[in-house]
C-alpha cells in the first residue's frame, strides 16, 4: 500500500513539473518569435498617437487589437494582450491560460507590419 501511495505522489509530482516546464516554454516560445501582420487602413488617431488598431496574421493566428487613446488591448487564439503605445512601438504583456509575459511589438512606418522584439 505504501508503495502504491509512493508511486502516485511521485507521478504527481512529476505532473506538475511537466505542467510548469510546458509554461515557461510557451512563455519563451511567445517571447522570441517573430510577429508579423496587416493593417489595411492605417491612421493617426485624434488624440496624435498612432492608430494600431486592426487585425494582424501572426504566427499565433489572427490578433485584433483596439486602441482607445495611448492604450491598446488585443485578443488571439487563446490568449490576449494589452499596453500602451510611444511612437510606433507597443509595450505591454501577453496572458493565455497557462501564463504570461512582456510585449514590445515595434511598427513598421506604414503601420502595416509589426515585429515583436
Amino acid at each position: 500500500m505504501k508503495t502504491k501511495t509512493n508511486t502516485l505522489m511521485f507521478l504527481g509530482f512529476v505532473g506538475i513539473c511537466l505542467f510548469l516546464l510546458s509554461s515557461c516554454l510557451a512563455a519563451q516560445a511567445f517571447t522570441d518569435s517573430l510577429l508579423y501582420g496587416t493593417n489595411a487602413s492605417p491612421t493617426t488617431s485624434q488624440s496624435g498617437f498612432l492608430n494600431v488598431a486592426g487585425t494582424y496574421d501572426t504566427n499565433y493566428g489572427s490578433m485584433t487589437l483596439s486602441q482607445q487613446d495611448q492604450y491598446v488591448t488585443g485578443t488571439y487564439p487563446n490568449g490576449s494582450v494589452e499596453g500602451y503605445m510611444t511612437g510606433n512601438r507597443l509595450t505591454g504583456t501577453w496572458s493565455d491560460a497557462y501564463s504570461k509575459g512582456t510585449i514590445v511589438f515595434l511598427f513598421s512606418s506604414d503601420l502595416k507590419r509589426f515585429d515583436g522584439l
